[in-house]
């Protein structure tokens, strides 16, 4: 079983937003009350402007610790201009979206 989680969400385009929004909730719902009891859950989310960042703080965080996360890690917020997918699959993400996901990864390295 894995100790780190990492929870996903873009807020920004409304089609697509809302199809992931849904199927968060429906997945969020399917799992049993303290599902992520003593993991690490470090919040992902892309967003159109800054002020969906927000968004990580007032949905998706408190879900996490109703879920009975262990620690929530510093987010991870990238633009959309920020990230590119290669029609094969592939995803590239700016510098300072890289960055972000580093410096996650070394509080877990450092923490545990």
């Amino acid at each position: 079983m894995a100790d780190v989680v990492i929870a996903v969400g873009s807020p920004s385009r409304p089609s697509r937003s809302e199809a992931i929004a849904e199927m968060a909730v429906r997945l969020l719902n399917m799992l049993p009350p303290n599902a992520l009891r003593g993991k690490w859950v470090l919040p992902v989310a892309t967003g159109a402007t800054p002020a969906h960042f927000l968004s990580i703080h007032y949905s998706l965080v408190p879900v996490l610790v109703e879920l009975g996360a262990r620690k929530i890690l510093g987010e991870v917020f990238a633009l959309e201009s920020q990230v590119t997918f290669s029609p094969a699959g592939g995803v590239e993400v700016a510098k300072a979206v890289e960055e972000q996901f580093i410096e996650s990864l070394e509080e877990i390295a450092r923490d545990r």
